[in-house]
């Protein structure tokens, strides 16, 4: 959800806000700590760890916070007010480590990025946003950013610092907050939105303030006699005035980024073309000083009117070859379609991986062909992420849904992050097999395909009717019976499965012996 009002008077027609009034940005993930390990918002999981001489909870999943669980909680008893909680063991190192990467991301946003908290993340975007069209633009980008690395965020932009956190953390949905209005959007908010401190929020419960506008309607002299200087920063953050629009500290920069102005606006590519080495060669000298490679660059062209063009692109395998990376930008020039002149260039590297080395190839052989991972790296460009795939194991005993898609660029899920190592695909596949009472077909059919079956006496499959007429069954074995999700509306199963063995191939068959009829469901390879 989204909600946008027409700008205020400080607001220009770019986004931009007027001289001396800074706009923020705080980005609020509400589930970070979870997503992180895989687990999603709507998942019963908690991450745990050693604390005052047991296990407690440190991180909840918003769903688990729904069900009255808490930070602080020991495990045992999580567990005993539910039994299906599942439990992760907190790695703080990791989970530093990932804040601060996700962080350094959202400086393709704003040049001044700070980290505030556990969950949320600050940028000062008064004079970036006009690079994405406006504001609008902005927090979708910041939506966007999120998104790419597995993280769903709610976004706010607001002339102050803490307005803008506390509406993230307690509002119902990413907005733009013109200039001036914050007020009223605060003024319903539980007052434990602006973070105050343990005694003052006492204090002011104590006098019946429960709500922002509660806070508002105090006089200010006495406020400032009775709560001294928080008290009066709060009052102004109530009254929708700035008083914390500056960003704290922000850690070390991590971002390596160049740029250089096109001698003038140009729609052509051949003086983007010219100045791509000289870039690349600063960015990759800069990168072998700190011992890391390319995984991802960033291309943003700013144009003499409108929005800046952004351009990503993955790079297969993380390299500083120059040749290599200004191979990658060409590919992804000749799809860019600039709407305005292009007067400046940057790149800039997304992702950085460190450079462990890497092995030669036995023979030393040139490779002739495009290695798989840049042309992976180039499909997911061209295509889009979405439309490379792999599967992945899901637990369910319904064949069909025994396996559910998964990035073929992303890490492997987490069932899989406790075997780094390299394993024969055969091998798993053949213990994944003996694990079950009959094997699984290779193939499975989109749609089972509804066909007629012969049997003998004993009930055994003799011939099948396909789209080809009645073939003869020449050996058969089964049945596996497969049934469950009865608790479900409607959509329980029960299924006698069989394979048979016909002159187009071996295939697997099965009765629904709920509907008493008979489906071609895949073949073995």
């Amino acid at each position: 959800m989204r909600t946008s009002e027409p700008g205020g008077a400080l607001i220009d027609a770019q986004g931009s806000s007027e001289e001396g009034v800074e706009r923020v940005l705080v980005a609020h993930l509400p589930d970070f700590r979870l997503e992180r390990e895989g687990f999603l918002a709507e998942e019963l999981a908690v991450l745990v760890a050693e604390q005052k001489n047991a296990t407690r909870i440190v991180a909840l999943t918003s769903y688990a916070r729904s069900r009255d669980l808490v930070e602080g909680m020991t495990a045992s008893q999580a567990r005993a007010l539910e039994p299906e909680l599942l439990l992760h063991p907190w790695d703080e190192d990791a989970e530093r480590i990932d804040r601060m990467e996700l962080v350094d991301r959202f400086r393709s946003l704003s040049s001044r990025v700070s980290p505030l908290g556990e969950s949320d993340v600050g940028l000062e975007v008064g004079r970036s946003a006009h690079l994405f069209g406006g504001e609008e633009g902005l927090l979708q980008a910041a939506e966007d950013l999120a998104a790419r690395f597995g993280h769903e965020a709610r976004c706010v932009i607001a002339d102050d610092l803490l307005a803008a956190s506390a509406l993230a953390r307690f509002g119902t949905g990413s907005q733009v907050v013109p200039s001036g209005q914050s007020a009223e959007r605060l003024a319903y908010l539980p007052i434990e939105a602006l973070s105050p401190s343990p005694s003052m929020g006492e204090a002011l419960r104590v006098i019946g303030v429960e709500r922002v506008a509660d806070l508002a309607a105090l006089e200010p002299s006495a406020v400032a006699g009775r709560y001294g200087e928080e008290g009066v920063r709060l009052l102004r953050v109530a009254r929708g005035q700035v008083a914390s629009a500056r960003l704290p500290n922000a850690p070390e920069v991590l971002t390596v980024a160049r740029s250089v102005q096109l001698g003038g606006p140009t729609t052509l590519l051949a003086p983007i073309h010219f100045l791509l080495p000289g870039l690349l060669t600063e960015i990759t000298d800069e990168l072998r000083t700190r011992d890391q490679l390319v995984a991802r660059l960033l291309m943003r062209l700013v144009l003499d009117r409108g929005p800046a063009r952004l351009v990503r692109m993955r790079v297969g395998r993380p390299t500083r070859d120059v040749a290599v990376l200004e191979r990658v930008v060409r590919q992804r020039l000749e799809a860019v379609k600039l709407e305005a002149p292009a007067v400046e260039l940057m790149l800039e590297v997304e992702e950085a991986v460190v450079d462990t080395g890497q092995q030669p190839g036995l023979t030393e052989r040139a490779e002739a062909a495009e290695p798989l991972p840049d042309l992976l790296a180039r499909l997911a460009d061209a295509l889009g992420e979405e439309s490379l795939i792999t599967p992945v194991l899901a637990d369910s005993w319904r064949p069909e849904h025994a396996w559910r898609p998964h990035s073929a660029l992303l890490p492997a899920p987490r069932e899989s992050r406790a075997r780094p190592k390299k394993v024969d695909p055969v091998e798993v596949l053949e213990r994944y097999e003996q694990q079950l009472f009959a094997p699984r077909p290779t193939l499975l059919l989109e749609q089972p395909l509804g066909i007629d079956v012969k049997l003998d006496g004993s009930d055994e499959p003799v011939a099948v009717r396909l789209q080809t007429g009645w073939q003869r069954v020449t050996r058969c074995s089964g049945p596996e019976v497969l049934m469950g999700e009865w608790w479900l509306d409607d959509r329980g199963f029960d299924r006698a499965c069989w394979v048979v063995q016909v002159q187009g191939g071996t295939g697997w068959i099965y009765e629904d012996r709920l509907k008493g009829r008979w489906y071609w469901a895949g073949w073995f390879d």
